[in-house]
This record gives C-alpha cells, structure tokens and sequence, in this order.
C-alpha cells in the first residue's frame, strides 16, 4: 500500500504544471515580490513598474535614448529596466542585459527574450563577493563579450554600490570601448563629499533611514573627488551628477561621455 501510494504521489507531482514565476499587474509580466532586489518598495508593483518608468524617462532626458537605440544594462537583475524599454520603446535596433545572478538572467529570458526577441540576456560569470563569490576573478585582462562601439546607452543601477574601486576601474575600461562616440552612461554610486576614497560599510552610513550594512559589499561608499579621478582616467568626462537623487537608497546619479 505504501508503494502505491507513493507511485501514485510521484506521478501526480510529475505530472503538475510547472509552479508560475512571475505576476500580472496591468498588462506587465513581473516578477515575484520576493525575488525582486532592492529595498522594500520594489516588491510593490505598482512602485516597481513605476520606476521602470521613470528610468526610460531618465534616458530619454540625458541620454539621448531613442527607437533604434543600442542599450547595454549591465546588472539588469530581474530586467526592471529591460521592462520598461520593452513597452515603451519595443523597436531598439538591440538591448543586451548582463547579470552575475544566473536566476535573473534565466528568468528574464524565459519571461522577456520569449516575447521580445531583440532582447536579450548574458549570465557575466565574473566574481562578486556579494553576488557571485565563485565567479571568475578579474585578476588577469578579460573582455566582455561585445566589440567596440557597440551601445549607444550604457546603464549600471545599483552595481559600483556592490563593488571596489578595482573592478569599479575594469568596468569604466569596457564601458569606455563598448561606447560608441558621443554616447552616455548613466549610473548609480554612493558618493559623498570629505570622506575617505573608498569604504565598505562604512560605519554609520546611512543606518538611521535603512539599517545596518549586512554582509559583503552592502554599501561602497566613494569620495566625489575619487569618482572624478577615476572617471577621468577612463577617458570620460561628467556630464550631469544629481546628489543622493534617489529617494529610497540615498545613491547618486552620474551622466557621463566621452571627452
């Protein structure tokens, strides 16, 4: 009886529809709440959708963001901004999503390049302490797999929070051959005025409005002169910085180009 019954178990669970990964809100795919990265108002979908918006707006401002447009989102993570390219400008000429996170890549191709085949999606297995410990270290010269000029927009959100000025400095260098002329980069930093260089949790820093840095790589913080330093010895040049612009996680914004 034991046996039949587990026969019966086992076939009933191979036979069930595979588990939903993602959520319907108003005609968007998303996914789950709880695999969403970010702080907590990201699990909101309304909030998340929202932003997805409201960074299609920012390109479109500063960075000259189009139809026809090349656009390399590196750290696409669950393809929030991936969406909101996606419904509103469906006719890049390419998006390219990179991810250290094997699961966000995987989701995003089943749930976004299915549906939008000029959307597509890269597993970047390099090293992340936070994110991708066993991935591969950028000890020796490594490419990403793009030639030069490639994108006219290239967009980091959330990505040098969770990195040291060392790969911080090989990003800038990719960036600076995969950008075509005359193109912008946009991304997101922790940068403060008369502080050290470089912190990693620094103590105290920003605890009051969202806690305790937890684990590896939570928060870097750089000193605004550091940034200016290191984007000037990749080649580019500031071309707009809003301070702590973003509401929910206090980051900044840099625009930059080509000098």
């Amino acid at each position: 009886m034991i046996t039949i019954t587990r026969k019966i178990k086992n076939k009933f669970l191979n036979n069930a529809a595979p588990q939903k990964d993602y959520t319907q809100w108003n005609g968007y795919r998303l996914p789950m709440p709880e695999n969403r990265y970010c702080t907590p108002e990201f699990k909101d979908d309304n909030y998340f959708v929202n932003s997805s918006k409201k960074e299609v707006d920012r390109l479109v401002e500063y960075a000259n963001l189009k139809e026809g447009s090349r656009v390399l989102d590196i750290g696409s993570g669950q393809g929030r901004l991936a969406i909101g390219l996606a419904h509103f400008f469906p006719k890049l000429d390419s998006y390219f999503g990179l991810d250290v996170d094997r699961h966000s890549v995987d989701w995003c191709k089943r749930n976004i390049s299915s549906v939008q085949e000029n959307f597509n999606f890269l597993h970047l297995d390099i090293e992340n302490e936070r994110y991708n410990p066993n991935g591969y270290k950028l000890d020796t010269p490594v490419q990403l797999p793009f030639k030069d000029n490639s994108f006219d927009i290239i967009f980091l959100y959330s990505v040098f929070t969770h990195m040291r000025s060392k790969d911080v400095k090989f990003y800038l260098s990719e960036i600076k051959r995969m950008l075509a002329k005359d193109s912008y980069v946009l991304f997101t930093a922790y940068s403060e005025e008369n502080c050290e260089n470089e912190s990693e949790n620094p103590k105290g820093y920003l605890e009051d409005e969202y806690g305790q840095s937890l684990g590896a790589l939570h928060r870097i913080r750089f000193s605004q002169s550091y940034w200016t330093e290191m984007i000037d010895d990749a080649g580019f040049r500031i071309d707009n910085f809003f301070h702590q612009c973003e509401k929910v996680t206090k980051q900044s914004i840099y625009i930059i180009k080509h000098k």
